[in-house]
């Protein structure tokens, strides 16, 4: 006879709020509609504007919080009032080919829309932690994005992760190697672990002065064939 599985951790959260906060997630499950649309239609606009500035990025991606997610988030963190107090119900993140792409990025986002707060993850981090790397803002739509379709999102809040092919492999691979606190990581696991990041911030760095020298080799490359063009009109 095949064994019953019991409740999960998440399975009992859910119940109690159920029992005890049912407006919570009836008012969650009454907005969830807009905050999904709301990482669409932010998504839409930077890919539209990237488009046209001519910026590659690997790519631009959405979610939006899980009704498990949040009611764990409001168990963890004790908030007074969560729907006004979480910010990441929506989410973009947008993946740069390069680091040196990420500021340009950002310039797009603050252009695009209204950034209300910002967190570099890079600058914040200690010379000798290892971990995700990224810049992080909570924005909404700005006064460019006018128009009926988003009469119902002006006031939320979406999460934008920016970062580049290195930085998101690296958190997708953290997120399951990495213990809930770093000082739980047992030394000879911090070592490897410090060294790995190294590596990837190196390879991220080596990619940029690998696309530089492209870059001036082709601007090269197209200025001497100008020049012999030239020559052979006069000739």
């Amino acid at each position: 006879m095949p064994k019953k599985e019991g409740k999960s951790k998440q399975d009992d959260i859910c119940s109690e709020y159920w029992l005890q906060q049912p407006f919570l997630i009836k008012e969650f499950i009454e907005k969830k509609p807009d905050y999904e649309q709301l990482g669409q239609e932010i998504a839409y606009i930077l890919q539209t504007r990237l488009n046209r500035d001519n910026i590659a990025v690997a790519s631009i991606t959405t979610r939006s919080k899980t009704l498990n997610s949040f009611l764990e988030k409001c168990t963890r963190k004790k908030y007074s009032n969560p729907m006004e107090d979480i910010e990441d119900f929506s989410g973009v993140r947008v993946v740069c080919l390069y680091a040196s792409d990420l500021e340009t990025v950002e310039k797009v986002i603050s252009d695009e829309l209204e950034v209300v707060e910002r967190e570099d993850k890079i600058s914040n981090k200690e010379v000798d932690k290892f971990g995700y790397n990224g810049i992080h803002l909570i924005a909404r739509l700005g006064k460019k994005n006018a128009g009926t379709r988003y009469t119902n999102l002006h006031k939320l809040k979406c999460e934008i992760q920016i970062r580049t092919v290195l930085q998101d492999a690296w958190a997708i691979i953290d997120h399951h190697l990495v213990y809930k606190r770093e000082s739980d990581i047992p030394e000879v696991i911090q070592r490897k672990l410090n060294r790995l990041a190294a590596s990837f911030e190196t390879a991220d760095d080596q990619f940029d002065q690998i696309r530089k020298q492209r870059e001036q080799y082709i601007e090269e490359i197209s200025s001497a064939i100008d020049s012999n063009s030239l020559l052979n009109a006069r000739l």
